[in-house]
C-alpha cells in the first residue's frame, strides 16, 4: 500500500511540475498534448525498473512457468504502453521515429532491472511489494487521471472493449501457463 501511494504521489508530482514548466515548451510542442507525452513517457520509464525486478526474479525462483507468464504479461502489456507514448506525441507534432523510440525507451530499465534482481534475488525479493506497488500507483493514477478520460472522451464502447481484451488476456494467459 505504502508504495502504491508513493507511486500515485510520484505522478501527481511529476504532473505539477510539467504543468509549472510548461511554459518553456516549444511553442510548436505546447500544450496537453506534449505535457501528456512527457508524463507519460516519465511514468513508464519509471515504472519499468519494477517490471525488470519482476523478470528476474521471477527467472530466479522455482515456480513453474512463472517466467515464461511474467515475461509474456509485461511484453503483451509493452505494447499499449508503447501506444500510450505514441498517441499525445502524435497530437504534439512529434515524428514518427521520435515516437517510435520514445516507446522502445520507456522499456529501456527492465533488462538492468531483470539483471540486478536475478543477481540479487534474496535482496530485492523483500523490494518487490513496494516496487510492485510503485509501479501500480503511478499506472493507476497515469490512467485514472491522463489516459482513461481521453479514451472515454474518445470512445466509451472502445474504451470498455480495451480493458475487457486486455483482462481477458491476461486471465488466459495465466491459466494457460498454470501460474
Amino acid at each position: 500500500m505504502g508504495g502504491t501511494l508513493v507511486g500515485l504521489a510520484f505522478l501527481l508530482a511529476a504532473r505539477r511540475l510539467l504543468e509549472a514548466r510548461g511554459r518553456h515548451f516549444e511553442p510548436t510542442r505546447a500544450g496537453d498534448g506534449m505535457r501528456t507525452s512527457v508524463l507519460v513517457f516519465v511514468v513508464l520509464l519509471v515504472h519499468s525498473l519494477p517490471e525488470g525486478f519482476a523478470i528476474g526474479t521471477a527467472y530466479a525462483s522455482d515456480t513453474a512457468g512463472l517466467s515464461l507468464f511474467v515475461i509474456l504479461a509485461i511484453a503483451i502489456q509493452n505494447i499499449p504502453e508503447g501506444t500510450s507514448v505514441a498517441i499525445p506525441m502524435a497530437e504534439a507534432g512529434f515524428s514518427r521515429s521520435s515516437m517510435f523510440w520514445a516507446a522502445v525507451g520507456t522499456s529501456a530499465p527492465q533488462p538492468i532491472g531483470a539483471l540486478i534482481a536475478y543477481l540479487l534475488v534474496e535482496q530485492i525479493e523483500p523490494l518487490l511489494p513496494f516496487s510492485f506497488g510503485f509501479a501500480a500507483g503511478a499506472m493507476l493514477a497515469l490512467v485514472a487521471i491522463e489516459l482513461l478520460p481521453r479514451a472515454l472522451r474518445d470512445s466509451v464502447s472502445r474504451a470498455l472493449a480495451g480493458t475487457v481484451a486486455g483482462a481477458v488476456v491476461m486471465l488466459a494467459l495465466s491459466i494457460a501457463l498454470g501460474v
